[in-house]
């Protein structure tokens, strides 16, 4: 995972606006139980985000979801393509 640190850098990364950035992350944290990503405001110094225990668990489950599937759906491909 490369952390960012701050949603305007991994926006940024992503190619979204910072906004569409902030409302993913806003409608992620009210889905969840508990917060997925926790923001510290303070501007260029001082904020920065990070994802909580939950987030890292919840990364960690899409990513092992996504290797059980790349296989999968390789041999779909190469099934539907014959």
């Amino acid at each position: 995972m490369a952390p960012h640190g701050s949603i305007a850098q991994a926006a940024q990364n992503l190619n979204r606006s910072y906004k569409k950035a902030w409302r993913l992350v806003a409608s992620l944290n009210a889905q969840a139980q508990t917060p997925l990503v926790s923001t510290q405001t303070g501007g260029r110094k001082g904020g920065g985000t990070l994802l909580t225990p939950a987030g890292h668990h919840v990364v960690t489950a899409f990513r092992g979801i996504q290797q059980r599937l790349t296989p999968f759906l390789a041999a779909e491909t190469d099934r539907l393509s014959s």
